[in-house]
């Protein structure tokens, strides 16, 4: 007769299985959420990059803006709009939104404003003149 009993017992094995699927969940759902935030972030990243583009491109034009509400859609993934409205007799305000939607998450919108000068356009031998003022570099 053998007494000595060595290895596990069926329960001790399925109990072992049990916390081994749980932890195993854990790690996968842990892992998801880190891919979800980080393809947010580098969304909301590459928002704010059209967005500082575009106000770029609109503080260099700056002479030649007009007032009103533009719209563009970039790749289908991003919408840029930028609207333009009077400030005072020389500037501008322009304010650009980028709105996106992440596969799994809420709309987003990223947002940049800006009061941009405009009339001084025309540089000629170090001078910067509108018509009416000239500055000299």
């Amino acid at each position: 007769m053998i007494t000595d009993k060595k290895g596990f017992t069926l329960i001790e094995v399925m109990v072992a299985m049990v916390i081994f699927g749980m932890t195993l969940m854990a790690a996968t759902a842990m892992n998801l959420m880190t891919i979800k935030c980080n393809t947010g972030g580098n969304m909301m990243t590459e928002a704010t990059m059209l967005a500082r583009e575009k106000m770029e491109e609109c503080q260099t034009k700056a002479w030649e803006l007009e007032d009103g509400t533009y719209t563009d859609n970039l790749d289908g993934i991003y919408s840029r709009t930028w609207v333009i409205t009077p400030h005072t007799s020389r500037s501008k305000r322009v304010t650009v939104y980028v709105a996106f939607a992440p596969a799994m998450g809420t709309p987003k919108r990223a947002t940049i404003n800006s009061i941009v000068g405009v009339g001084y356009h025309e540089l000629n031998n170090g001078k910067l003149t509108d018509g009416s003022t000239t500055m000299e570099f």
